[in-house]
């Protein structure tokens, strides 16, 4: 990624993201020998891109992403879906969302299996052990507490976010990095609760399209994660905050047992 400085009226700065141009015929013939011309084509917008390419679509397609719905919905899985994701784990969805979500994985490339909700330490480690990330809607305090010794243990990070009334919070924890908090590490938790708002259904997508980007961020490897900083955006106000989340070195879940 290249940052440009764009032409502005005088008194003024702007900066902008720019990416490299991609090389002519990128989608070379080795790179894209272990996908079919169906999926080149399905992902065609992905390949093409430098950051991501055959190969990278190869690794979404090898990928399992373990998505725990708030309210019984997960906005996070059309986008995943869409992205190639080759295997999604579902916690807490009703039996209505299920139904919806039947009829929104439309990619035969999707594997959708159910996991249980369980409160066994062991049990939930054992049954997130397959996936490379976790995304967490953030309906439930201790379970996300549980869910974050699980993959503070297992190395993996933990998507987590909170659609507040009209306030979207995400944040990316990773305790098993060295500097990077886990939710224990946090003195205040995110917010779970707050009055019912006419644009609660906005938010709650929006932090579907949030957390789904953070979850590829990490299993890709490109970007900048939302490691050790709570992204919050207002909707009705349409503020947007970055706060930065300190890793505690006394963590009972994650101090001093950083891997890398």
């Amino acid at each position: 990624m290249i940052r440009t400085a764009s032409a502005t009226p005088p008194g003024r700065t702007t900066t902008h993201l720019s990416y490299p141009p991609c090389r002519r015929g990128a989608v070379q013939a080795e790179q894209t020998a272990k996908l079919s011309d169906v999926q080149i084509e399905r992902y065609s917008r992905q390949i093409v891109l430098p950051e991501i390419g055959a190969r990278g679509q190869q690794r979404l397609l090898a990928t399992a992403l373990a998505v725990v719905a708030a309210r019984g919905e997960a906005p996070a899985l059309p986008y995943l879906v869409a992205a190639g994701a080759g295997r999604l784990g579902l916690m807490n969805l009703t039996t209505s969302a299920c139904a919806r979500a039947a009829i929104a994985v439309t990619n035969p490339d999707t594997t959708v299996v159910s996991l249980t909700n369980c409160s066994d330490a062991p049990a939930l480690q054992d049954s997130l052990r397959p996936y490379q990330a976790v995304i967490d809607g953030g309906e439930s305090g201790e379970l996300r507490a549980a869910l974050n010794r699980a993959c503070v243990a297992l190395g993996i990070p933990l998507v987590a976010g909170t659609a507040a009334g009209d306030e979207v919070c995400i944040t990316t924890f990773a305790g098993h990095l060295r500097g990077v908090p886990c939710y224990a590490c946090i003195v205040s938790p995110l917010p779970h609760e707050a009055a019912d708002s006419p644009l609660r259904e906005v938010a709650a997508d929006l932090l579907g399209t949030l957390q789904a980007a953070e979850a590829l961020k990490c299993v890709l490897e490109v970007g900048e994660p939302l490691y050790g900083r709570l992204l919050s955006f207002d909707v009705a106000r349409g503020a947007v905050h970055s706060t930065p989340l300190p890793k505690n070195a006394a963590c009972a879940v994650c101090g001093g047992g950083a891997r890398a």
